[in-house]
């Protein structure tokens, strides 16, 4: 969620920029390319407040946990590790997992749905977190799409990728 509102805020604070680029091109049109300016940069200043402040709702959850404030010191909470783990296998290994396709691939998830819908956990300790997905299609030698199955294995406290697997679904 932070994410999506720190790259809104800063989509909207770029059109803010161009429409305040754009007013001296536009004589007759001023006021209104001032108004969406103006528009845009609440939006990015909402936003990016939105995005600050569940940080510091975060922030005071984990101080509130004894941890001393520090998103990184996870401990035993299975939530944290779950969250960083699912963070870098969604920055990180759809790149990987395309690279496996022999022809074309295609994405099948929405503009908002996570690629990964599920997981599993390797070690109880928190060793390693396996992201699982579904949303992908890889098109075959005769053209055929099948639809795939993929894995990424995290260790959640380096944020390092350990191993990307990708199968034919049944």
């Amino acid at each position: 969620m932070t994410l999506f509102l720190g790259i809104a805020a800063l989509a909207a604070l770029m059109a803010s920029v161009v429409f305040l680029l754009l007013l001296p091109f536009t004589p007759g049109r001023r006021s209104r390319l001032l108004g969406g300016s103006i528009g845009f940069l609440f939006t990015s200043i909402t936003c990016a407040t939105l995005a600050y402040s569940s940080d510091l709702v975060k922030l005071a959850e984990y101080a509130r946990e004894g941890k001393n404030g520090s998103p990184d010191d996870c401990g035993t909470a299975m939530d944290c590790w779950l969250d960083k783990s699912w963070r870098t296998a969604t920055l990180y290994c759809p790149a990987i997992i395309e690279r496996f396709a022999m022809r074309d691939f295609e994405w099948i998830d929405g503009l908002l749905e996570p690629k990964f819908n599920g997981f599993r956990l390797e070690n109880p300790q928190g060793s390693a977190v396996t992201m699982i997905g579904d949303k992908l299609r890889f098109q075959n030698s005769s053209g055929e799409w099948l639809r795939m199955t993929y894995e990424c294995d995290v260790l959640p406290d380096t944020d390092i990728i350990v191993d990307v697997r990708v199968d034919a679904r049944d």
